[in-house]
């Protein structure tokens, strides 16, 4: 979050504490909420914010998002002379703010689903795999140049130096800031050198979180990456024989030509698909039976 305004941890977190200790607040709200024509009736409780699990911020910034005009409102109209308060209403009054927000949210999303992973009783560790670097993908298809995934696969793009080399990069102008953002700020009519140092400020903050990102997969060499080549979905995809050579030979105690037989077989098993968790998928192979009951795999 370093590479964000410093304001915006004030605008998710300061909301909650100017609610929290004051009735007649809640009660001012409450009622301009209802006045408002919102599908509820009740404004949701804004979170505030864990100094120990930092991606709760994504709930805390879907809140804000989903009562943002109700919240300016009340703020712009509100007869307290606070300074915190004042601070507040400047910080919502600047729509560029609404734009970082509106940017942030479902990348967090995505991370806080991500983590929740890791935090889970049933681990699937494949499974957590794939999605990392799924989630890593989706931050290299936004930032880097389409050159630059033609020249690696996923794996060697896992090993990139994303701090030093500046020319695997994207333009600021050509990176993916998605269309709420852009139909946001086009609604805004930026002067363009704002328009540019929003642009620049989010493309920082995708870089860093790539970085970090790469900092927790994986590298080249290492065996969870190789244990990708009996993941549900690498199995029983089309490349299954091609990934399944990338381990080590002595991991299988057959013939390369009674792996591909093998493979085959698993194909025909029915209550199995390649969306499993891998253990989910491996305890149903390893029961598995044919009409004779036998297990041919």
């Amino acid at each position: 979050m370093e590479t964000m305004l410093g304001c915006l941890q004030f605008m998710v977190q300061e909301p909650h504490d100017y609610f929290a200790h004051s009735s007649s607040r809640q009660a001012a709200y409450r009622n301009l909420y209802s006045n408002a024509a919102q599908e509820q009736t009740e404004p949701l409780n804004i979170f505030s914010l864990s100094a120990t699990r930092w991606l709760a911020i994504a709930d805390c910034i879907e809140r804000i998002l989903s009562q943002y005009d109700v919240l300016k409102m009340h703020l712009t109209i509100v007869p307290d002379k606070a300074y915190s308060v004042w601070l507040l209403k400047e910080v919502y009054n600047d729509e560029k703010n609404r734009a970082y927000l509106l940017l942030l949210e479902p990348l967090l999303t995505d991370f806080k689903r991500v983590n929740n992973m890791f935090q889970g009783e049933d681990e699937d560790t494949l499974g957590i795999f794939e999605e990392l670097q799924k989630l890593y993908n989706h931050l290299f298809a936004r930032t880097l140049k389409l050159s630059v995934h033609r020249q690696h696969d996923e794996a060697s793009l896992c090993d990139l130096d994303l701090v030093n080399l500046e020319s695997i990069y994207l333009s600021v102008d050509e990176a993916d800031f998605g269309s709420r953002f852009n139909d946001h700020i086009n609604e805004l009519h930026l002067a363009g050198e704002e328009r540019m140092l929003l642009k620049q400020r989010w493309f920082g903050f995708l870089k860093a979180c790539a970085s970090d990102l790469q900092k927790r997969l994986p590298n080249t060499t290492s065996l969870v990456r190789k244990l990708r080549a009996i993941s549900p979905s690498s199995v029983l995809g089309p490349n299954a024989m091609k990934t399944l050579k990338t381990l080590p030979k002595d991991v299988f105690s057959c013939s390369e030509h009674c792996i591909e037989e093998q493979a085959w077989h698993l194909r025909q098993v029915e209550d199995v698909n390649a969306h499993m968790p891998a253990i989910e998928f491996w305890t149903k192979i390893y029961a598995y039976r044919d009409v004779s009951g036998a297990n041919s795999m």
